[in-house]
């Protein structure tokens, strides 16, 4: 099986830095925004809203160290698409469980049937995450989407290479 790649997930099309909102819903919206448009996804955004703050209910997504990982699975889709935002500054009312308001998400759809590249895609995300020295650190100094979409190359030349 081909190893997942993350910048085939959230291609530099789909990165948004330096945005500014007030709220979890507003970060959501943004990202299943910059999805839809990337990747020309037909399901209204409501409906995609709508699902996404449904798996939100089941518990946060925001997974500590400023980022939330909102995700979850749908009918139409054939395949694992996400987006990526940056924000200007912190939200109040999105906090991980380290209780560090989010400042950057990731945002993961696929189709029911995608669960391996759904989970691979998760477990890819948290890796970067987890990985401070090689990976976070970067993106936590990302200005433009360049720059984050080089970190993700980065993830994908790594995973190359564990073949």
């Amino acid at each position: 099986m081909q190893k997942l790649l993350l910048s085939k997930i959230i291609p530099k099309e789909s990165i948004v830095v330096n945005l500014t909102v007030d709220s979890k819903k507003e970060i959501i919206k943004k990202l299943i925004l910059a999805a839809k448009k990337t990747f020309k996804v037909k399901t209204p955004t409501d409906k995609l809203f709508k699902t996404v703050m449904e798996r939100e209910k089941l518990g946060s997504t925001a997974i500590g160290c400023g980022v939330a990982i909102p995700h979850a699975k749908f009918k139409g889709l054939n395949t694992c698409i996400g987006s990526f935002v940056k924000l200007k500054t912190s939200v109040k009312d999105y906090v991980g469980i380290d209780g560090l308001p989010v400042s950057m998400a990731f945002l993961v759809l696929a189709g029911e049937n995608s669960t391996t590249e759904y989970t691979e895609s998760l477990k890819l995300i948290m890796k970067l995450v987890n990985d401070k020295e090689k990976y976070f650190n970067f993106l936590q100094q990302a200005k433009d989407p360049e720059a984050v979409f080089y970190v993700f190359e980065e993830i994908d030349c790594a995973q190359q290479t564990t073949q």
